[in-house]
C-alpha cells in the first residue's frame, strides 16, 4: 500500500515540505486552518489592496534557496536594497547602526559612553552563571557593555517582547552565538560583509526580492507545485483531535467552519502548529509533565494595522524601527514593494506591533489601535488623521517563539516525547519552535522532506 503523509499546517514549511514529498511522487496531503495558505508569509486580499504580515521581503545568503524561488515565477522578480531608519532617543539613525551616525545624531559622549563601557566590561573577569547560562540581560551588558545595553538593546528587546530582559534567554536574537562585540564593531565601522556564517548583521545587507504580485505569491505558486504533483491542500478545516494507531499510522479529526466533520488517515504525521495545541490533541494521551511543558512554550502575536491613503510616499525609506513608540516598526507599503503596485490607488502605511494573545492590546479594534497610533504619526509629520481613506486590521496569533529564560528543558522535554512517536515529524518556525527567516524555514523543510522521502522510499 502506498505510504501517506499528512501535513498539519499551510504556513510556508509546510507547504515546503509538501512539495518536496509530491515531487517524488509520495502521497501527501496538507490541513490548514485558515482560508488562505502561507501563514505569516500570506497576502491578505481585501478591498483590492494586497496586505502581507509585514510587510517582508525575501532575501538568502543561500544561492540555492534563492534559485528555488526564483524558479516559481515566469518572470523575474524585482530586487532591492534595504533602506531602513532607526527612531531612537529622539533622532532618526540609519539601520543597520554605522559609526559615523550614532556618534553624529546621539552625540560625542554618550557614543563615548557607550565605548568605555564596553572596554569597562572587557578588561572585567570572565562572568560565571547558573547552569542555564546568562539571560538576555547578562548577556548583553556582557557583550556590549552597559552603556549600549541600556541605549538600545534593554528598550528595544523589552518593547518588542514586552518581558523584562532578565526574563529572556540571549536566543531572542536570532544567530546571537554568531555576534560577538568584536565582529559587530568591526561592521559599524568597516562596511565589511562575507558570505559564510552570515550574523544577523549581515544578513540585513543582502539584497531583497518581493514578487510583483505580493510576498505570498510565494506560498501561492509553492501550492500550484504541490497539487500539480497529485498533492491535496485543505482550507478551512481545524484539527480536534490527532489518534496515535499501534501500527504506527495516524488518524486526524477536523472540522469546517460550518461545522462538518472530516477525517483523515496517513502513516505520516508532519505539525506546523503550536505545540500545545499539538500536545493537547494527540490520543494517547501526553504525560502531565510534557503537557506543562508544551505550556511553558510560549508565543508572541502580532498585530498589524493598513492605513490606506492618497499619498503616495510617507517615508523616507522603506520602513523604520521606533523605540519610545506604541508600535515596533511602520512600512511605507509603495517603497516597499519595490514596484509601487498600489500605485495607482495611493499607497498603505503598515503598522506592526507586537502583543501577548488575549492580553487586553490583542482585543482591541481597529479604530481603537489607529487612535493609539495617529497622534504619533501626525506629531512626526508621517500621515494626518484626514489623510487616511480606510483601515485595516491584520492578526496572528503565533508569530514569533519567546525565548524564555530557562525554555531549553521545557522545548527538550517536548522534542524527547515526540521522539517516542513513531512517524511524527515537527518543523517550521512555529511546531519546531524555533524563530528563523523564511528562507531558513524553506531550507529546514526541505532537509526534514529528503529525510522522509529516504524513510518512505527505502533510498539512500
Amino acid at each position: 500500500m502506498k505510504k501517506r503523509v499528512l501535513v498539519l499546517g499551510g504556513g510556508i514549511s509546510g507547504l515546503s515540505v509538501a512539495w518536496k514529498l509530491a515531487e517524488n511522487g509520495i502521497s501527501v496531503e496538507v490541513v490548514e486552518a485558515e482560508e488562505y495558505l502561507g501563514g505569516l508569509s500570506a497576502t491578505i486580499k481585501k478591498n483590492g489592496r494586497k496586505m502581507d504580515f509585514g510587510p517582508h521581503a525575501f532575501f538568502s545568503e543561500d544561492q540555492m534557496i534563492l534559485n528555488t524561488i526564483f524558479n516559481l515565477f515566469e518572470e523575474k522578480v524585482p530586487a532591492g536594497k534595504r533602506d531602513v531608519r532607526l527612531y531612537m532617543s529622539g533622532k532618526y539613525l540609519r539601520y543597520p547602526l554605522n559609526a559615523e551616525d550614532i556618534i553624529l545624531k546621539l552625540g560625542l559622549k554618550p557614543s563615548a559612553r557607550c565605548f568605555i563601557s564596553f572596554v569597562l566590561e572587557k578588561l572585567k573577569s570572565e562572568q560565571k552563571y547558573g547552569s542555564q547560562g546568562p539571560n538576555m540581560e547578562q548577556w548583553s551588558m556582557r557583550q556590549f557593555g552597559k552603556a549600549l545595553h541600556e541605549l538600545f538593546f534593554k528598550p528595544y528587546t523589552e518593547q518588542f517582547w514586552d518581558v523584562p530582559c532578565n526574563m529572556l534567554s540571549p536566543d531572542c536574537i536570532p544567530t546571537y552565538k554568531q555576534i560577538s562585540f568584536s565582529k559587530t564593531l568591526k561592521l559599524l565601522f568597516i562596511s565589511k560583509k562575507r558570505r559564510d556564517n552570515l550574523s544577523i548583521i549581515d544578513r540585513e545587507m543582502l539584497p531583497l526580492y518581493y514578487p510583483r504580485d505580493g510576498f505570498g505569491s510565494i506560498a501561492e505558486e509553492i501550492a500550484k507545485r504541490v497539487t500539480s504533483s497529485k498533492g491535496k491542500i485543505n482550507c478551512g478545516l481545524k484539527v480536534s483531535e490527532i489518534r496515535h494507531l499501534a501500527n504506527g499510522g495516524f488518524v486526524v479529526k477536523a472540522r469546517t467552519r460550518e461545522g462538518e466533520n472530516r477525517e483523515f488517515e496517513a502513516n505520516y504525521l508532519v505539525s506546523t502548529i503550536p505545540i500545545s495545541d499539538l500536545i493537547r490533541m494527540l490520543s494517547p494521551e501526553a504525560p502531565s509533565e510534557v503537557k506543562e511543558a508544551a505550556d511553558k512554550l510560549k508565543y508572541l502575536s502580532l498585530l498589524v494595522l493598513y492605513l490606506v491613503t492618497d499619498r503616495k510616499e510617507l517615508l523616507d525609506g522603506m520602513y523604520e524601527y521606533s523605540l519610545e513608540k506604541p508600535y515596533n516598526r511602520i512600512t511605507d507599503v509603495n517603497r516597499f514593494t519595490l514596484i509601487p503596485v498600489n500605485a495607482r490607488k495611493g499607497n498603505m502605511l503598515s503598522i506592526e506591533q507586537s502583543c501577548h494573545l488575549g492580553g487586553n492590546l490583542w482585543r482591541q479594534s481597529k479604530e481603537d489601535l489607529f487612535k493609539k497610533y495617529i497622534p504619533h504619526l501626525q506629531k512626526e509629520g508621517i500621515l494626518r488623521e484626514s489623510e487616511v481613506n480606510d483601515i485595516f486590521l491584520l492578526k496572528a496569533s503565533h508569530a514569533y517563539p519567546m525565548y524564555l529564560y530557562g525554555y531549553k528543558k521545557f522545548l527538550d522535554t517536548f522534542k524527547n516525547y515526540c521522539n517516542t512517536i513513531e512517524n511524527l515529524r515537527v518543523c517550521g518556525r512555529t511546531g519546531s519552535f524555533n524563530y528563523m527567516d523564511i528562507d531558513q524555514c524553506i531550507k529546514k523543510s526541505f532537509v526534514l522532506a529528503d529525510e522522509m522521502i529516504k524513510t518512505i522510499l527505502g533510498t539512500n
